[in-house]
């Protein structure tokens, strides 16, 4: 099927201050399926222990988007921002769950998601001015997503549900906090990050839902700059190392949240803390 997208986009900023800035944005987007998501074959993905199948029959998707957003800028380096977000989505692409542990494509009918974003990026000097604290900045951005689909039933017709789309989470949380010194040649950092249940495989043709539990995430960073051009680096990725758990989630469909006594874990994937020491020299050879 020939398509032709006209995606019109439009962006606003009105200064309120010179720290203050009020933004605001519209735009139209496309998407398109993927060569493997169209293919009329199928596979087996050895990671998921899933047969893929590919569906010819998908759609392109298409979305409305909007966004207003407040910013203040205490000083440099430092912002404290909310902002407010809609998206409508036509013929949505998700991946499904079939019987017989077999995963294929297809189209929702619709979908709306309306959420909050929230971020933080603080300098610490606050806590003792002229302390160590000054070299230290935080970090936070946190985000809520109400979603509603509109899928088909067996028989063909739109039925509505809260859960949020294929591969969607309704909520996601980063933070981190960051150290450099005042030579610039040593510094750190520490990451935070949590997910939460997160659609995994739209369940279709009797099966249920399958979602992935939220877990914590914590790495870390430490670089030293051994002269103007070696540099030495040290990173600790999951120093956590939970495990990815996947659930089908029995019950009530529009409860997403993992229930010990309904739900049924049928994955737990443990991928472990890795580690990893590099050394950058710059030569510096001219051109």
């Amino acid at each position: 099927m020939d398509n032709t997208d006209i995606l019109p986009s439009a962006n606003l900023t009105y200064n309120l201050t010179e720290k203050i800035n009020l933004r605001a944005s519209f735009f139209d987007a496309v998407n398109r399926p993927e060569f493997r998501e169209l293919a009329d074959f199928r596979y087996f993905d050895y990671q998921s222990n899933y047969t893929i199948i590919g569906n010819p029959l998908l759609r392109r998707s298409t979305s409305n988007n909007a966004d207003i957003r407040f910013e203040y800028f205490p000083s440099g380096g430092e912002v404290l921002s909310v902002s407010g977000f809609y998206k409508k989505f036509v013929d949505p692409i998700e991946q499904i769950q079939l019987d017989n542990d077999q995963l294929s494509y297809q189209n929702a009918v619709s979908a709306k998601d309306i959420g909050v974003e929230f971020e933080l990026r603080k300098n610490l000097n606050f806590i003792s001015d002229g302390s160590i604290f000054k070299n230290f900045t935080f970090y936070v951005n946190a985000s809520y997503i109400n979603a509603k689909v509109t899928l088909r039933d067996i028989n063909n017709q739109p039925y509505s549900a809260s859960t949020p789309l294929q591969g969607q989470s309704p909520y996601l949380i980063n933070s981190g906090l960051y150290y450099t010194n005042n030579k610039g040649d040593f510094s750190f950092n520490v990451l935070y990050n949590r997910i939460g249940e997160r659609l995994k495989y739209r369940g279709v043709q009797g099966s249920v839902d399958t979602y992935e539990k939220p877990r914590d995430v914590i790495d870390f960073q430490i670089s030293k700059k051994l002269t103007t051009r070696a540099e030495l680096k040290l990173t600790l990725s999951d120093l956590l190392a939970q495990t990815s758990a996947y659930y089908f989630n029995y019950g009530n469909a529009n409860r997403t949240v993992y229930n010990a006594g309904e739900d049924k874990i049928i994955q737990n994937r443990y991928t472990g803390t890795s580690a990893v020491l590099s050394f950058r020299y710059n030569f510096g050879l001219a051109k």
